[in-house]
């Protein structure tokens, strides 16, 4: 028999602990990266309002312009660097 559901949610909820809790020790605070990284998840979707994936690995693939629009790493960094400098102060 597979793993139950219960089983299942209770170690996802330690990876959750252990993920939130790094972050507690790292100084970060991970809501506002977290809408970052959604939001450029969410800018895979095309202007047909559907995910297209690549036929041979199955990964969801990019708009031409995601890119330019959604890519999170460079806004990532500034909201690091925001909330760097507010734990200087």
């Amino acid at each position: 028999m597979g793993v139950s559901m219960r089983d299942q949610v209770d170690a996802l909820l330690d990876i959750l602990y252990f993920t939130y809790g790094s972050f507690v020790l790292m100084g970060v605070d991970p809501e506002p990266i977290f809408h970052l990284v959604h939001a450029a998840n969410m800018g895979k979707i095309f202007p047909d309002g559907r995910a297209h994936f690549d036929p041979v690995t199955h990964k969801i693939l990019k708009p031409d312009d995601w890119e330019e629009r959604f890519a999170p790493e460079g806004k990532i960094q500034e909201e690091l660097k925001r909330q760097m400098k507010r734990l200087d102060h």
